[in-house]
């Protein structure tokens, strides 16, 4: 059964006061988040360019808004910078092993002296390192390497942009003045080469741009120890041509300026091989090194994030499903616009729910005292409380049980509701602990024996989605591999990894599950130091306890009635291993069945879990032809021109020639006749200013046809030289 989506409170902008409509949609959240939030926090791509909206912060009449919205801001930015520390810190331990691997490549790289004090190498070391398509997730990490480097060993690092690399003079100039500038933080990082090359134009002299200046300042301030470290972070936006003459230049001056290259593959380690020329190939001293997928890294922020956190905001089943199945899996592939997604879903969760002023607190005494500052600095904050759909469901729970004093205090008293709201924080907190602990059993399940981990996101996917976690089929596959285990030893160790997770969780509602399963670790560790089992137990099967390497099967004696009659009689008592078998099964279904509970069913879950996933496909997996029909038959909703005019044929603004055009296109069948348009066009400009001269018109005309035809709307055919044939249709988004 799936669960349904419970989402933010719809009544948080409607009940109080409604949302101010807007004719484009699609700019719609960055209009109103411009005001509260700073812009900083999106990517470059997601800037807000429109004017702010002055009701921003504003959930009801209250006059003290301003508070509640600034309030929410620093709480964002603190949940923010929580998260961001979090991804980092997973990024960083899924490359740690490969960072570790090409720093200990430059390490060893040695260079010798000579008796003329200058080094000397046989070829120049390069490491190739394999991150994935997607170059720019990679910075973090390369990040992450060139700092260690820079703390373990006497090393100076060149991060070349590949937009100086187009040719060899820019691309030298370039690397010998971040070399020989270390000082500065702007040529350390590498990414502003504008910036760099105007601090250090002050400091540097003009001849600052050649090897010869490099070997002199090398000679001058170097160690036997000392290493230059030279990074391409997107080797494949470097012309061949280029790196070829870049490569003989370091390779000529080798004994001089001992330069190490780290090179940035996104495609494979063959396409270098056939990219780069055989004689560059045999100056070079390669080393292959793979980092983390961005499969691997997502999977590991999902599960720092969204499983093991038990604070913060949580995503719905609708919009994990969006963020990760339509967005990483099927499109993407990508960390930053999956990262991206998350920080907007933050970011909208604290601007659109009231509720998630509470999102950073715990259940802890300090927690609950500043909780109760805000209810007390904030009293409207008991109306959004009672009007959120959780509570709602919780009131309509206790009316149907029969609790009506306790429904009516709640609806009454603040107090019994501010009791609930704590409560409700601790319940929320204990539960993720437990499903977390749950699932860790489940893994540790899976590798007992010896069956592929379930990643991440489809443990998030059940936790959110289904009610059931034995609904699942690697569920019913657990549950037989345990019930049909034939080694009693076997079944002790699995037992054993159960109570060392289960008292790792620390929680009271595993008592019950704890207390039976030591038990039942009690009996099983009892009858194998006796080394006896029960009379029930036939000598096939104790010839299998004693003689695991035995290859013929044992067929298991069929412990179910089936039949009526069969039914009717006395059940069969399990004893011995099929006993101990039968109740692990059990534990282990019982421990899904009954501990195992979603968040969206505990009473304001709207602290923590965002479901608005509408908003994040508008702004996130927008349609292009549809926006851009749109736009083109309504240009006043995006151009905000008072000349515009609602339909482009009556309106007088000569910027809606291409919406002109369109609309006249709309009007015509499979092919298009150029004169005919024209003529049509030109009707409509002369009638909205006479004076037009028809050389002017034509130029007009022409400029917004090569437009359509430069966005598909239209294209040349060979059956007719004066006609367009028409590619799209209205019924057709």
């Amino acid at each position: 059964m799936v669960a349904a989506d419970p989402g933010p409170p719809p009544s948080f902008t409607s009940a109080h006061q409604p949302p101010v409509r807007r004719p484009f949609a699609a700019v719609k959240p960055f209009v109103e988040i411009d005001v509260l939030f700073r812009t900083d926090c999106f990517p470059p791509v997601l800037q807000p360019t429109c004017e702010a909206n002055p009701e921003f912060t504003k959930f009801s009449d209250a006059s003290d808004d301003s508070r509640f919205g600034a309030l929410r801001m620093t709480l964002f930015e603190q949940e923010w910078r929580a998260i961001s520390e979090i991804i980092e810190a997973c990024i960083a331990r899924e490359n740690e092993a490969a960072v570790l691997s090409i720093s200990n490549f430059v390490e060893s790289i040695s260079f010798e002296p000579d008796g003329h004090a200058k080094r000397t190498l046989v070829d120049v070391p390069a490491a190739l390192v394999l991150g994935g398509m997607n170059s720019a997730d990679n910075s973090q990490v390369f990040k992450t390497l060139l700092n260690h480097l820079r703390s373990t060993t006497e090393t100076f690092v060149a991060q070349l942009n590949p937009l100086v690399c187009n040719d060899i003079a820019s691309m030298i100039k370039a690397m010998v003045r971040q070399l020989t500038s270390q000082g500065e933080p702007d040529a350390a990082a590498g990414t502003d080469e504008s910036e760099t090359e105007a601090v250090n134009e002050k400091r540097l002299p003009k001849r600052a741009g050649d090897m010869k200046y490099l070997r002199q300042w090398f000679d001058g301030v170097s160690t036997t120890s000392a290493r230059l470290v030279v990074l391409l972070h997107d080797f494949e936006q470097i012309p061949s041509s280029v790196f070829d003459d870049f490569v003989r230049i370091c390779s000529a001056n080798r004994s001089h300026v001992p330069l190490v290259l780290l090179l940035g593959l996104s495609t494979s380690f063959e396409l270098f091989h056939q990219a780069v020329s055989r004689r560059t190939l045999s100056l070079l001293q390669c080393r292959k090194f793979s980092l983390s997928t961005s499969s691997q890294c997502v999977e590991a922020i999902i599960n720092e994030l969204l499983l093991t956190r038990k604070l913060g905001v949580k995503l719905s089943h609708s919009t994990f499903h969006l963020l990760f199945d339509e967005g990483f899996q099927k499109s993407h592939r990508s960390l930053a616009p999956l990262i991206a997604g998350f920080e907007y879903a933050t970011l909208a969760h604290f601007y659109r729910n009231p509720l998630s002023i509470f999102a950073t607190f715990g259940s802890s005494e300090n927690d609950l005292r500043e909780i109760r500052s805000i209810l007390d600095e904030f009293p409207i904050m008991f109306e959004w409380l009672r009007s959120s759909p959780s509570f709602r469901q919780h009131i309509d729970n206790l009316i149907l049980s029969g609790h009506l004093t306790a429904a009516k205090d709640l609806l009454t008293e603040d107090d019994a509701l501010m009791d609930l709201l704590f409560s409700s924080i601790h319940d929320c907190q204990h539960q993720s602990a437990v499903n977390n602990g749950i699932f860790r059993i489940t893994q540790a399940t899976l590798a007992f024996f010896k069956r592929p981990p379930l990643a991440a996101s489809r443990m998030y996917t059940c936790a959110v989605r289904h009610e059931n976690l034995t609904t699942y089929g690697f569920m019913d596959d657990i549950s037989k591999q345990i019930r049909t285990g034939r080694n009693p030893r076997k079944l002790l160790r699995l037992l054993l990894v159960w109570v060392e997770l289960l008292k790792e969780i620390a929680v009271d509602d595993t008592a019950g599950v704890l207390t039976d399963l030591g038990k039942l670790v009690s009996r099983v560790q009892e009858s194998l130091e006796k080394d006896q089992f029960s009379e029930s137990e036939s000598d096939e099967d104790q010839l299998m306890f004693r003689n695991q390497s035995q290859a013929s099967p044992v067929l298991r004696v069929r412990k179910e009635r089936t039949t009526r009659v069969a039914q009717l009689l006395k059940p069969i008592t399990l004893t011995g291993l099929d006993g101990w078998s039968f109740e692990a099964e059990q534990i282990f279904r019982r421990l899904l069945d009954t501990k195992f509970r979603q968040l969206h069913k505990l009473p304001f879950c709207e602290i923590y879990q965002f479901g608005d996933w509408k908003h994040l496909k508008r702004s996130f997996m927008p349609q292009p032809r549809a926006v851009v029909k749109i736009a083109l038959q309504s240009p006043k909703l995006y151009l905000g021109c008072s000349r515009c005019g609602a339909d482009p044929r009556t309106s007088d603004c000569e910027s809606e020639d291409i919406s002109l055009v369109y609309c006249l296109h709309l009007e015509c069948g499979h092919l298009i006749n150029l004169y005919d348009l024209l003529t049509s066009f030109s009707l409509i400009v002369k009638s909205r200013s006479p004076n037009t001269p028809d050389v002017e018109i034509q130029a007009r005309f022409v400029k917004a046809v090569a437009e359509l035809e430069f966005l598909g709307f239209v294209k040349q055919t060979s059956r007719k030289t004066d006609h367009l044939q028409r590619l799209t249709w209205s019924s057709i988004l």
